[in-house]
């Protein structure tokens, strides 16, 4: 079945590595007060709002602090996160880059806390497919971690899935196999309760397998992620949708459709309630269609393929890489509907998305 992954990885979810604390240096109380009230929104599920005090935090910070203090540094990173979790990496990239810059040339500032500005950085340019940027952040970042923090420290851990979850974008699952389970070791090793990082852990590690095809060894480690995020988070949190999505995506390659149906169903009520539109989303609406077209629904199957279509458009932009994935399944669908006139302009539209993707790798 061809359906599109979305990896988690602990920087993106802030799982406690992602956000810089402030220090409270001279005139950092104003700012800061505006960066918990920014993050406490955003961490509620208000994104419009928190954007909108993290654009306010910024003008302050900028006036109030030097170009080269590390307070600075620390609400550049923040505020960038934030867009970068409501979708807009546009935005959220010059942020991180300026904070970046300023980190190498300050002395002050720690090396951990330069490594979670890279990571952040490397991040973002993987959730844009942009590798060959991400990939010496990521490793830089994991060598500064191992080295400063040593081997066994949890951010080493999220410093290692965020590797992995980039050599899964490329298709490299045999390296980043590896790299979760030595994360999924040292979270495991430390003596405090099984959490959210600890269940996206499992289920990146699960979808490799159920990619694979190892079903057996998948579903134990899904099912566990499923339950360590039930109890760890409140009920209707957007990472129990990326824990629905993995179960679906296993029963679908198992055949067992009514179960795959069911669970994409309460990872969409989920993300529609958490935030209306996300490329998880957008995701889950790809995935669920194909489940549709397995069972010969295909006018549901069409509705949801288009859904997907037009969140990806307007969140990631009309040459997404994405989008070739859900053209060539509406393809599928509208010659099985004998839609052929429909049929032929998607898939016009995906080759020219194909070409211009080959002229700008090229």
């Amino acid at each position: 079945m061809n359906t599109l992954t979305k990896v988690i990885a602990g920087v993106l979810l802030v799982v406690g590595l992602s956000a810089i604390t402030g220090k409270g240096k001279r005139g950092g109380e104003s700012w800061e007060k505006l960066d918990d009230q920014a993050q406490q929104l955003a961490e509620s599920g208000q994104y419009d709002q928190s954007l909108a005090i993290s654009e306010r935090q910024l003008k302050v910070a900028r006036a109030t602090l030097g170009p080269n203090d590390p307070d600075l540094v620390t609400s550049l990173n923040n505020i960038a996160l934030r867009y970068e979790e409501h979708g807009d990496s546009v935005k959220a990239e010059p942020l991180l880059k300026e904070a970046l810059a300023i980190a190498e040339k300050t002395p002050s500032l720690r090396e951990s806390e330069k490594a979670t500005i890279m990571v952040n950085l490397g991040s973002l340019y993987r959730s844009r497919e942009w590798f060959t940027q991400a990939e010496p952040l990521l490793k830089n970042a994991l060598m500064i971690r191992e080295k400063v923090l040593g081997p066994e420290h949890l951010d080493v851990a999220h410093s290692l899935s965020n590797l992995a979850g980039l050599y899964v974008d490329q298709g490299r699952d045999d390296l980043a196999e590896p790299l979760y389970q030595r994360a999924l070791v040292i979270r495991e090793r430390d003596p405090k309760p099984a959490d959210r990082f600890t269940s996206i852990l499992l289920g990146n590690l699960g979808q490799i397998y159920d990619r694979q095809g190892d079903y057996e060894k998948a579903a134990p480690l899904l099912l566990r992620a499923l339950s360590i995020a039930e109890g760890a988070l409140p009920p209707g949190h957007i990472d129990l949708a990326s824990c629905f999505a993995n179960l679906a995506s296993l029963y679908g390659n198992m055949e067992e459709l009514p179960k795959a149906e069911a669970m994409y169903k309460r990872a969409l009520a989920i993300q529609e309630r958490a935030r209306g539109s996300s490329v998880d989303m957008a995701v889950t609406l790809h995935n669920l269609g194909l489940i549709y077209d397995a069972e010969g629904e295909y006018q549901q199957a069409e509705m949801s393929l288009k859904r997907s279509l037009k969140m990806t458009e307007r969140l990631q932009g009309l040459h997404h890489p994405d989008l070739i994935v859900t053209l060539e399944s509406l393809v599928t669908v509208y010659g099985k509907m004998g839609l052929e006139s429909q049929a032929e302009r998607m898939q016009e539209r995906l080759e020219r998305i194909s070409a211009r993707l080959e002229r700008e790798r090229g």
